[in-house]
């Protein structure tokens, strides 16, 4: 491995010998994977005057790491030394011409202090990662005011871009992030976005899967997470533990086709860590606090339950053979060859049948094997008649029709657990209303 030098002054200080002056030049031939290229904090990038592309020869075995440090720091074994990396957003690169596009390229394990800009004025430049990049302490900016400049944060089905604390910065109410297939994750960042809020953080042409992990999102009131109609392809977007905005439309009221499922895990604006969303073409499920089953589900301070609403703006949608399906409830069931029943509890305006709501039990049912078996409670076909679930007594906070769904694991028609191991339930939803789930199951 060797160290590869930038610094647009050229050698001095700790740094004497080969010394480049672009980072293009640091990452090209000689260098090769796995060596580490050191941009020095006083390094001044010339602006990109047409499309450039930063490609890193580094390898999924051999990545290129990419760290700004203190070029006066004398070197250690030919590396600066580690008090002298710099860990803030420090050196800039940018384009300062319209209809410019920078691109990342190749493998780089770890690139930090650096400054990626956009354009200038009204025209139209944008950013986009195209090979594994993890960026940590660094700064995304489109600095234009071009409504269709993007950050392609993805492209392709090969491609991981990660930002550790990497806010990013918008020009305009029209751009966006676009994710093109492969995986995003943004992780770690306070005031994630600045500048000109977008309306919509993510395009209608998106895919791919997105996860936000303790990232700020509160700069985006009023704005939606995913722009209506989506049209791209299948899209995952999921927030765990992050700030949300005062208020938000998370999926597009209008999105016309099922590619897209927003879920939520202890994400909220407020002092709350027990909110939990899904939200698909077919319905939403949020987190109820009012109407609650009493001795159900709780966080151990606050009483909960799930409202899974498949009506409100999507009437007509669900089908047996196309319903909602609930966040998974997870438990481990440590008792085999036995008879086990699975209960949840539910209430709604009136008794649902079991073509309306019904559960879905997945448990390894041979003792042979690890495969899973699925009971299904619903109607065994398209054209077999629904029947009434069966009714309950429990205490709710609210609404009419208290009811339970059962699903028995006896061998008729679904075997006992064959061995010890994670019982995952979910609660479906074939018909259009409003539902309240106690999601603390009963399994006797």
């Amino acid at each position: 491995m060797t160290a590869r030098f930038v610094r647009s002054g050229g050698a001095g200080g700790g740094w004497t010998g080969t010394v480049v002056t672009t980072l293009a030049a640091g990452l090209a031939s000689p260098t090769v994977a796995g060596d580490d290229v050191f941009v020095a904090a006083d390094h001044v990038e010339p602006p990109y005057g047409v499309s450039t592309t930063l490609t890193a020869l580094g390898t999924a075995s051999l990545p290129t790491r990419i760290m700004v440090a203190d070029h006066t720091a004398a070197l250690v074994g030919g590396n600066p030394p580690a008090s002298a990396l710099v860990h803030t957003p420090t050196v800039t690169l940018s384009s300062n011409v319209t209809a410019v596009n920078t691109t990342l390229a190749g493998v780089v394990s770890h690139c930090e202090g650096i400054i990626f800009s956009a354009g200038t004025g009204s025209g139209q430049s944008n950013i986009h990662f195209n090979g594994i990049w993890y960026l940590k302490n660094c700064a995304v900016i489109l600095n234009n005011t071009s409504g269709t400049s993007q950050i392609r944060v993805t492209s392709l089905g090969s491609t991981r871009t990660t930002w550790d604390n990497v806010p990013a910065t918008f020009g305009s109410t029209g751009q966006y992030l676009a994710p093109a297939g492969g995986e995003f994750l943004w992780i770690n960042t306070p005031n994630a976005v600045t500048g000109t809020p977008p309306n919509n953080l993510f395009a209608s042409s998106s895919f791919g899967m997105m996860t936000f992990r303790g990232v700020d999102l509160s700069g985006l009131p009023g704005r939606t997470l995913l722009q209506a109609s989506q049209t791209g392809g299948v899209l995952l977007i999921s927030l765990i533990g992050c700030k949300e905005p005062t208020s938000w439309t998370r999926y597009g009221a209008t999105q016309t086709s099922d590619f897209a499922t927003i879920v939520t895990e202890r994400s909220e604006n407020g002092a709350l860590n027990y909110t939990k969303v899904r939200e698909t073409f077919y319905g939403v499920q949020t987190t109820e606090t009012t109407i609650v089953r009493t001795g159900g589900a709780t966080d151990g301070t606050t009483p909960t339950s799930w409202k899974i609403d498949t009506a409100t703006g999507r009437s007509g949608r669900v089908k047996p053979q196309r319903p909602f399906k609930s966040s998974p409830i997870i438990i481990w069931n440590d008792v085999i060859s036995t008879n086990r029943t699975v209960t949840v509890y539910g209430i709604a305006a009136a008794l649902p049948t079991n073509a309306d709501i019904w559960l879905e039990v997945e448990y390894p049912g041979s003792g042979a094997s690890p495969i899973l078996t699925t009971a299904n409670t619903t109607i065994d076909t398209p054209l077999s008649t629904p029947a009434s679930v069966a009714t309950d007594a429990s205490s709710w906070g609210g609404s009419t029709t208290p009811f339970k769904l059962v699903a028995t694991l006896n061998g008729s028609p679904w075997p006992q657990p064959g061995m010890k191991g994670p019982m995952t339930i979910r609660v479906c939803v074939g018909g259009s209303g409003i539902y309240y789930i106690d999601w603390q199951p009963v399994i006797s």
